[in-house]
C-alpha cells in the first residue's frame, strides 16, 4: 500500500521516470484513502499513509485540476513561459518536468492545446474526472468542508458539459481504462441528489449505444460511445486492434454494467430507450 512520495505519482518508472507525472494516480489515491478509512481505529491503520495520501491529493488538485490561471516559467520547449489559462474543472492527464520533445517542456502536457478534448484522444481523461469528483465527494462526507463538495460538483458538471457526445459519455483519453472510476462516480455522484436526470441519462444513453453496437457487430463493443456502431459505419486504422483488444471491449462493457448498477439503485432513464420502442 505504501507509495513513494512525492516522486511516484504513477508507478511506472520505465515509462514515466522523473520527467512525466500522471493523474492516473487517482486510482491509488482512492485506494489508499479508502484503506485508511476502513482501518481507522484498528492496528492496520497508518497515519503516515493517510498523511502522505492527503499530500498527494493536494498536489494533484494544485497541478492537475484546471481551475486557475498561472504561468510556468520556461514551460515551452522553445524556452518561453507557458501560460495555463483554462478553467473548466477537468483534470490534465500528464504533468511534465524537463520533458524533451514536447511542446510543453514543463507544466501540464497539452497546456498549449487545452481544448484538444475528443474521442480516442484528449489532454484530459473522463475517468480521472470521475475519480477526482468521487474522491472530493468522499472527503466532503468525512470532514464536511463545503470546498470539497464544490469541487465534486464542478467536476461532475464539467463531465456532463464537455465529455458529452450526442448526449452520451465521450470515450476520450484512454479507451483501455475510461470506465475504471465509474463505480465510484455512480455511488458518490450519479446515485445522489447531487446529479441531475440529464447527467444520469448520459450514462444510460452510453450503455444503450454500446449494447446496440455489440448486437449489430456480433458481440464486439467498440470504443465510440456517442453512436451505435455497425460494420458499415466505423473505420479506423486500428480497427482490427479495437475488435480484438479485451481491455477496450471490457471498458465498454463496464459502462453497460454501470448503467445497470445505477438502475438497481433506483434511477432510470428519463428518455425512451431503444428496447421500449414499439412496445406501446
Amino acid at each position: 500500500m505504501y507509495l513513494s512520495f512525492p516522486y511516484s505519482w504513477y508507478c511506472d518508472w520505465k515509462q514515466y521516470n522523473d520527467h512525466w507525472k500522471s493523474s492516473y494516480i487517482v486510482s491509488l489515491l482512492i485506494s489508499a484513502w479508502e484503506f485508511c478509512k476502513m482501518t481507522e481505529g484498528t492496528p492496520l491503520y497508518s497515519q503516515e499513509l493517510y498523511d502522505k495520501t492527503m499530500v498527494l491529493y493536494r498536489w494533484t488538485e494544485t497541478y492537475f485540476r484546471r481551475d486557475r490561471v498561472y504561468t510556468v516559467p520556461q514551460g515551452r520547449s522553445d524556452g518561453g513561459d507557458l501560460v495555463v489559462d483554462t478553467i473548466d474543472y477537468l483534470y490534465w492527464v500528464d504533468y511534465n518536468q524537463d520533458r524533451q520533445n514536447r511542446p510543453e517542456r514543463n507544466g501540464p502536457s497539452g497546456g498549449t492545446t487545452p481544448n484538444r478534448i475528443g474521442e480516442l484522444g484528449s489532454v484530459c481523461g473522463i475517468f480521472i474526472a470521475m475519480g477526482m469528483a468521487a474522491l472530493n465527494a468522499k472527503l466532503y462526507k468525512t470532514v464536511k468542508d463545503p470546498r470539497y463538495l464544490q469541487k465534486a460538483l464542478e467536476t461532475s458538471q464539467a463531465v456532463a458539459a464537455i465529455n458529452n457526445v450526442n448526449g452520451a459519455c465521450m470515450n476520450d483519453r484512454d479507451i483501455h481504462t475510461n470506465a475504471t472510476m465509474l463505480r465510484y462516480f455512480i455511488q458518490e455522484i450519479l446515485a445522489t441528489d447531487y446529479a441531475t436526470d440529464g447527467q444520469r441519462d448520459m450514462l444510460f444513453r452510453t450503455a444503450d449505444n454500446i449494447y446496440a453496437s455489440g448486437v449489430n457487430c456480433h458481440g464486439i463493443y467498440y470504443p465510440w460511445w456517442g453512436k451505435v456502431c455497425t460494420p458499415d459505419n466505423v473505420e479506423h486504422p486500428q480497427l482490427d486492434y479495437f475488435r480484438n483488444c479485451l481491455m477496450i471491449n471490457a471498458t465498454s462493457v463496464t459502462m453497460i454494467c454501470g448503467a445497470a448498477l445505477l438502475e438497481s439503485l433506483g434511477y432510470g432513464p428519463t428518455y425512451r430507450s431503444p428496447e421500449s420502442e414499439g412496445t406501446g
